[in-house]
C-alpha cells in the first residue's frame, strides 16, 4: 500500500518556482562573472554552487507528489519526511498505538519512539485507509 504526497499541497510547488527563481538569479550573476572577469574565483564557485543547489530544490519540490509519503510493505511501515532521500522505517509489530490530534497521526512505537504523519499531506481518502490498514 503506497500513498503519494496530496496534490492539493501547493505550496510545495510554489516553494520549486521559489527556488527555479534564485536559480535564474544566480545564473544571471555567474553570466555577469564571466563578463566582468575582476570577480573573484571564491564568488564565481560560489554562484554555480548556489544555482546547482537551487535547480536541485526546485526539481525535488515541484516532484514532490509523485514520491511516496507513506507506504506499508511487507508488515513495515515506511514514512519519507518530505524531499529527503531516506524514509523512516516502522515495524508494524513494534506499533503500540497512534492517535490522531490537531492535524497530525501520532504513532507511538518500539521503547517511546515516535512519528508523526501530516494530515494535509494526505488526501481523505489515503488518510482514511491509512487508518484503517493501521488499527
Amino acid at each position: 500500500m503506497e500513498h503519494q504526497f496530496s496534490m492539493n499541497f501547493s505550496d510545495q510547488k510554489l516553494l520549486g518556482l521559489a527556488w527555479l527563481a534564485v536559480a535564474a538569479i544566480n545564473i544571471v550573476l555567474i553570466c555577469f562573472d564571466i563578463y566582468l572577469a575582476e570577480t573573484l574565483l571564491f564568488v564565481f564557485i560560489l554562484h554555480i554552487i548556489t544555482s546547482g543547489i537551487s535547480i536541485y530544490l526546485a526539481i525535488s519540490f515541484m516532484n514532490i507528489h509523485k514520491l511516496s509519503y507513506v507506504r506499508i510493505d511487507e508488515d513495515i511501515l515506511f514514512i519519507r519526511p518530505g524531499i529527503y532521500p531516506y524514509e523512516k522505517e516502522i515495524p508494524l509489530v513494534s506499533l503500540n498505538k497512534w492517535v490522531e490530534k490537531e492535524g497530525y497521526l501520532h504513532i507511538y512505537y518500539g521503547d517511546g519512539k515516535s512519528a508523526k504523519i501530516h494530515r494535509h499531506q494526505l488526501s481523505h481518502y489515503d488518510f482514511v485507509q491509512l487508518r484503517e490498514k493501521l488499527s
